[in-house]
């Protein structure tokens, strides 16, 4: 029998080389031939000379047959040298496999595999023999390609690590530790420290303090717009990472770090508990084994043994199941720890199994009833390594000749976790654990053991070999903050977690996102936002009105071209143009064009007016640099395009990009379109538009550089006809208009005409910054001068900079508003405050205000403790409060009822057992 488990492990030995070599880079590939050897040469060292009988396939898919070399080497090296080969074949193994890694993770390696060796009392000569051949090799390998060599540097390292801890292993060989050195958590502090330098993985890069979804309340199981659960994470992984979040990122290392430590040590107290042997060696390999990508995975992972081990002490009951139980609340941040704890419990505690399981349940029914009605959290990913497929024949091996119970849960856990199935991943930590306590029967020979121990380090190692850290670009960091004071953000980007607002998963009306994140990272703000969760408009009191107005600002025309003086600089051949009264330009064929050349100042507008003939999808005006030589079929020039007759602007360079909309204008009637145009920097942007003598303020940054900006003119698809009175390209200031001001600074006298929407009569009053001239009808106006019916200003002003602040009209106790702030306070505060189970916005205003809510599922609504429908009401002035209520709150507020009910029977346990008793005896007596 001996024999055939040896047959057994060579074969399995062979075929993870053989496999693993087909998917893993050469240099590992190297590394894991020596390790292999290393293997042979302390489990059966004639067997070694079969490693390179694997390796054929890969010689003969790949056609390099350097394996086959490097592995007839170290089989010759094994079969002769056996043991005394081991430490020389494991040295070099790990001074391949990590190379690339940092400084930490290779001194973690080394430290690792010198414990191992003292362990086995084996020679060290061969770290030191392995670190002296490095050395040789960097040495050879410098002469042709220089000290600076990263491979120099590699065999370098590798070779340091060799000689240090060779030689330190051969001076500490053979002595004894006191007796009260703690060597096994001092052992089990090895990995935890070198994790410390393992960066930041994906799953964590949302723990930050800017970060929404990281700082909402864990009793919430709705966050705006999304279902998020955390419940079951409250007493875990929810404070720890909190108070570890103060670190930055690093507090993410010594989460690992403490983690990880904690797994190593409730392993070590479990399996000394079950009487298993090798117990710091099976503890280090579960250890290393830990989850570390997964911060919930990891949590459970680490407490799991801890269970275990309580489960196993002869404590009271009323002691051991509300500590078990507490314990498996912390461990349920990994939520499916209820279903390890189960399966563990078939193994180690079969007679106390229901209550185990009963009592877990009611302790976690806070989060498990929820749960059940709305959906459980994501699972981790742990990727499911060949190492653990080759796990499979020998845990079914070991229903044989292991512990029977454990084996059958080991096969069962193994085969469901490389399944692919939808949570396989719960089963990781039962996988592991099973298998190591599998190897506990008496019929297990050391070959076995060795072998389960082998196949679940290659795992850590794959583990460490294919990890990546992650790099936050800075980019994402400077979305959050143009995004940190918005209500809502659509995030299309990477790293959503990060966004220091709720962002949207699910369709929301356009009213409630501010911002949109795009693919590319550019923040666009939403023209059509009006507020989230909720958006008020103030309610004017009716003595107040605000009248729309027209600008037309004073003009400084440097050409002006019209049916006399039509010369464009370039012309397609494919345009008509008929020069009687108008210009009547029209495309004959395909896409056509024309343009004039220009020397823009630095600010200047763009004027069309007139109206379309013939009109179809998309005629454009641009500017940019064109050539006679350029085509528009496509674009191939730098060139910035309003697509007439449609919102869009779009930037042609290396390649087209959304630049952002205008207003687009009704191609049926006759038009006239201003842009203004204005460089900042280097780049020129579109500084406002004048469509049919309405102004609207943009400050869209188009990207195109200013040097660019030597034509401008028109693209014309086929059909269609344009017929235009004017085009006129102007030396413009830029007037600045909101509801309270506005200003403008020309360099000469400036004016600027006002047309409201409707006649004005009354008493006219209003106010600047410096002294302005108001013309109406021919007259000069002063303040409280008496107008009727009119329906134009004209506003004079001096050089420099002019703030008109006020312009209205008094008519019968109501003030007609044109320009200025109306004399009330018409601000108010929306706090937005969580409180379990939901959001309560406090709203405070001087006025009334008319309320809209955002229609949301899975909520309810209270105005000022009363149900709300909505979703529009009007508050009245002072302070009002909405409650939005989340979906679930019942649900939490009664599994917490049974938790609580739970604890208090497990307290009580030996009490109401003891009352049953008597009961029972005084019943048998009547």
């Amino acid at each position: 029998m001996d024999k055939l488990n040896y047959y057994l492990t060579s074969l399995l030995i062979d075929l993870t080389t053989g496999v693993l070599s087909l998917v893993i880079p050469l240099q590992y590939s190297f590394g894991l031939i020596a390790l292999s050897s290393a293997a042979f040469s302390i489990l059966s060292p004639e067997l070694s000379v079969t490693l390179p009988l694997s390796l054929l396939p890969y010689s003969l898919i790949t056609k390099n047959y350097s394996v086959i070399a490097l592995s007839g080497l170290t089989s010759i090296t094994s079969y002769y040298l056996k043991e005394r080969s081991t430490s020389f074949l494991l040295f070099f193994a790990i001074s391949l496999v990590m190379m690339d890694l940092n400084a930490y993770m290779q001194v973690l390696a080394f430290a690792l595999a010198l414990v191992a060796l003292l362990y086995l009392k084996l020679d060290l000569r061969g770290a030191v023999i392995n670190g002296i051949s490095l050395l040789l090799t960097a040495s050879a390998v410098s002469i042709q390609q220089g000290l600076s060599s990263p491979l120099v540097s590699s065999l370098s390292d590798g070779a340091f690590y060799s000689l240090f801890f060779g030689i330190v292993g051969m001076a500490i060989e053979g002595k004894r530790l006191p007796r009260k050195f703690p060597r096994t958590p001092v052992l089990l502090a090895i990995y935890p420290l070198a994790s410390l330098s393992l960066g930041l993985p994906y799953a964590y890069y949302w723990w930050s303090q800017k970060s929404y979804l990281f700082n909402v309340s864990p009793f919430n199981l709705w966050v705006p717009v999304r279902y998020f659960p955390q419940l079951n994470q409250v007493l875990g992984s929810w404070p720890l990472s909190h108070l570890l979040s103060h670190l930055g990122y690093f507090g993410v290392d010594v989460y690992i770090a403490c983690l990880s430590y904690l797994s190593g040590l409730g392993a070590f107290m479990m399996f000394r508990k079950l009487g298993l042997r090798h117990v710091p060696m099976f503890s280090l390999v579960y250890e290393l084994l830990s989850p570390f990508q997964d911060p919930y995975l990891l949590f459970g992972y680490a407490v799991l043994p801890f269970i275990i081990s309580l489960v196993l002490t002869s404590l009271r009951n009323s002691v051991k199941y509300p500590a078990v139980m507490f314990i498996s609340i912390l461990g349920s941040s990994f939520f499916p720890l209820v279903v390890s704890v189960a399966l563990m419990g078939l193994i180690t505690y079969r007679r106390g199994l229901s209550w185990l399981v009963l009592s877990v349940l009611g302790a976690n029914a806070f989060w498990i009833i929820p749960y059940i009605l709305y959906g459980t959290p994501n699972v981790g990913e742990v990727t499911p390594y060949i190492t653990f497929v080759l796990l499979l024949p020998v845990a079914t091996l070991l229903t044989k000749f292991g512990d029977k119970a454990s084996a059958i849960i080991s096969v069962i856990s193994l085969a469901f976790l490389v399944s692919g199935l939808p949570y396989s991943e719960t089963m990781y930590p039962v996988a592991v654990m099973s298998t190591l306590l599998a190897v506990r029967g008496k019929g297990v020979k050391e070959v076995l053991i060795a072998l389960v121990v082998v196949l679940l380090l290659s795992s850590s190692l794959l583990q460490f070999v294919n990890y990546q850290p992650t790099s936050i670009p800075e980019q994402v960091f400077e979305i959050s903050n143009r995004v940190e004071n918005a209500s809502l953000v659509w995030w299309n980007y990477s790293f959503p977690y990060l966004s220091p607002v709720a962002t949207n998963s699910s369709p929301v009306v356009t009213q409630g996102l501010q911002y949109v994140v795009t693919n590319t990272g550019e923040v666009k703000s939403n023209p059509d936002f009006l507020g989230f969760p909720a958006f008020f408009t103030v309610v004017i009191p009716s003595y107040l009105k605000r009248v729309d107005f027209n600008v037309s600002p004073e003009a400084f025309p440097f050409l002006e071209i019209n049916s006399s003086n039509f010369h464009p600089s370039y012309s397609s051949g494919q345009l008509q143009v008929n020069l009687s009264r108008s210009i009547v330009i029209k495309s004959l064929l395909g896409s056509q064009f024309l343009f004039w050349n220009l020397t823009p100042p630095p600010t200047f507008s763009v004027t069309l007016s007139g109206k379309w003939v013939n009109y179809f999808p998309y005629p454009s005006l641009f500017i940019g640099n064109a050539t006679e030589d350029s085509s528009v079929t496509p674009i191939n020039f730098a060139a910035l395009t309003v697509e007439l007759g449609k919102p869009t602007v779009l930037l042609y360079s290396r390649e087209i990009k959304l630049v952002g909309d205008v207003t687009p204008f009704n191609v049926s009637r006759p038009f006239n379109f201003t842009l203004e145009f204005s460089k900042e920097g280097n780049f020129t942007f579109i500084s406002g538009e004048i469509l049919n003598g309405k102004f609207t303020a943009l400050d869209l940054n188009t990207s195109l550089p200013w040097q660019d900006v030597r034509t401008f003119g028109l693209i014309l698809p086929i059909d269609n006809e344009v017929n235009l009175t004017g085009i006129e390209v102007s030396r413009n200031v830029s007037v600045n208009i909101t509801e309270n001001w506005m200003s403008w600074n020309s360099s000469t006298p400036f004016y600027v005409s006002i047309t409201p929407s409707e006649g004005l009569n009354g008493t006219l009053y209003y106010d600047s910054n410096v002294p302005i001239t108001v013309e109406a009808q021919g007259e000069t106006l002063h303040n409280g001068s008496y107008i009727s019916g009119v329906k134009e200003f004209t506003l004079y002003s001096p050089p420099g900079f002019v703030n008109v602040t006020r312009v209205f009209v008094e008519n019968n106790g109501v003030d007609y508003y044109l320009v200025g702030r109306f004399p009330v306070n018409t601000s108010y505060t929306v706090k937005v405050k969580q409180i379990f189970g939901g959001e309560e916005l406090i709203i405070k205003s001087s006025l009334s205000l008319n309320m809209t809510v955002i229609p949301l599922n899975n909520i309810g609504l209270k105005l000022d403790g009363h149900p709300f429908s909505g979703p529009t009401t009007e508050l009245g002035p002072g302070t009002n409060y909405l409650l939005i209520d989340f979906q679930g709150t019942v649900a939490v507020v009664i599994g917490m009822f049974i938790t609580i009910y739970s604890f208090a029977i497990a307290i009580l346990s030996d009490v109401i057992r003891d009352a049953l008793e008597r009961i029972a005896n005084y019943l048998e007596k009547i």
